[in-house]
């Protein structure tokens, strides 16, 4: 094991090459540096300037780092950096600047936080800023990019890519780890999952989240978890609450794949793209992701998230477009345009969270596409219902556009057949046929207009519930 310190000025520094692979600390200190691990788990620091970071084989950190001793000596890191870990996995972090960041082959943790070592242990602190680019490469890899318009891929292998930062403490090998994990990115940021079973979750901007192939879960939500792991194992669960706050107008594309994509607060634009994808203002998911990261130094592991079912309480007018494959597409509040595409799609314009309340004060416009699709106006409760019994509820009601009975397609209420009729539209400039609430009311309320297809009753293409 070396110690290797640089200069003020440009430097080539280069771990050692022993056959006991014990690592190195190497610090570039100021100007733009290149260092290369070598050998063994390494720590790299560039410090100020520009710098080039090679981690080589076995398991590395490279980032911001400040060392904790008697006197403590605090390296800052700035400038814009290339990182790239190797083969191993890694622990890259740009710092502050516009990095460019690639993990390599095997499981790697990358995003803009600080670690602090002593002889107590490490503290990890996200609070890095600039615009990052990130290459995952082959692996499962961690992707936090922090503030700034940060982008890039995750690459080959199951891959978490969000806006959190994160702290991570570690006291003494006999006491506890403590990761907690906060976001607050408002920068407009752009990721690509690429191939691989990828989590993706944009911050407060204006995202552009890709999934490409794999089943991906994509969400404009925001992650906020803590967990406790007992050493000198450093091994468990990391759970926690899932909320959905994001207030930018985001793209989220799932690509090929069966994917979950779940909208924020903003004016989203949802694309399943191929596979059978759940679209919707809210997701479920009880799935885990296995990582093992930063395995270096003290033998952390986090092997594993879990995220729990997210709510579904946002608003904002949003395009979801389930594309190819069975697809399940729920716009939640807002005025929302649902597009099934090909496939027997399942379309819900409102939130059923809300149950009596879902779908008021809301215009919802559904199409469902080729295939056998189902529109959803009621679930245990009648959408699109404003509660008052002496109002037509014109403010309130779905259109939906191609309603095919022949082809097989469906329309679903809460209630029985008696509680309804058909008439002609009551809306001036909007044709077609209208589902009208007559149950419990002293002017029947407007449900849904139905267009391209002239309903006279309920016999054909109803399912009621």
């Amino acid at each position: 094991m070396a110690e290797i310190l640089g200069t003020a000025n440009r430097d080539v520094l280069n771990g050692d090459t022993d056959p006991l692979n014990l690592g190195d600390f190497i610090f570039g200190l100021a100007g733009d540096d290149s260092l290369q691990g070598g050998n063994g788990s390494d720590l790299l620091n560039g410090g100020e300037g520009d710098d080039l970071l090679s981690g080589g084989a076995e398991l590395d950190y490279m980032g911001a780092i400040s060392i904790l001793a008697a006197t403590p000596v605090v390296l800052p890191e700035s400038g814009d950096d290339l990182l790239d870990g190797g083969s191993g996995s890694d622990a890259l972090s740009g710092g502050d600047g516009n990095d460019q960041i690639f993990g390599g082959e095997d499981d790697d943790f990358m995003g803009e936080f600080t670690l602090n070592v002593s002889s107590a242990g490490a503290t990890v602190l996200g609070a890095d800023a600039g615009n990052d680019r990130y290459d995952g490469g082959v692996g499962a890899d961690f992707i936090a990019g922090g503030t700034g318009n940060d982008g890039g891929t995750g690459g080959e292998g199951n891959d978490y890519i969000g806006e959190t930062n994160f702290n991570l403490s570690i006291t003494t090998p006999t006491e506890t780890v403590t990761i907690r994990a906060i976001t607050t990115d408002l920068d407009n940021d752009r990721y690509d999952g690429g191939e691989g079973d990828d989590n993706l979750s944009g911050g407060s901007g204006n995202d552009v989240l890709l999934g490409s192939n794999g089943n991906d879960l994509i969400g404009a939500y925001r992650l906020s978890f803590s967990v406790t792991l007992t050493t000198p194992a450093f091994s468990g669960t990391l759970a926690g609450a899932v909320s959905s706050t994001d207030l930018g107008d985001d793209v989220l594309d799932g690509g090929e794949g069966d994917d979950r994509i779940a909208g924020g607060a903003g004016n989203d634009r949802l694309f399943g793209g191929a596979g059978n994808d759940n679209l919707g203002e809210y997701a479920v998911s009880s799935d885990s992701i296995d990582l093992d990261l930063i395995n270096s130094f003290t033998g952390i592991s986090v092997p594993s998230f879990t995220f729990p079912p997210i709510t579904g309480t946002e608003s904002g007018n949003d395009i979801l477009n389930g594309g190819d494959g069975n697809d399940s597409l729920t716009g939640g509040r807002g005025n929302d345009s649902l597009l099934g595409g090909t496939g027997n799609d399942r379309l819900i314009g409102a939130n059923p969270a809300l149950g009596g309340r879902a779908g008021r004060g809301e215009i919802d416009r559904m199409t469902g596409g080729s295939e056998q699709d189902t529109f959803i106006l009621g679930q245990g409760a009648v959408y699109y219902n404003d509660g008052r019994a002496q109002n037509a509820g014109l403010e309130d009601y779905a259109i939906i556009r191609d309603l095919r009975i022949t082809q097989g397609d469906r329309i679903q209420l809460a209630g029985r057949r008696a509680d309804y009729r058909i008439e002609a539209s009551p809306l001036r400039g909007v044709r077609g046929s209208a589902i009208l609430l007559q149950r419990n009311q002293t002017e029947p309320e407007l449900i849904a207009i139905v267009q391209g297809t002239r309903l006279s009753n309920f016999q054909q293409g109803f399912l009621f519930v």
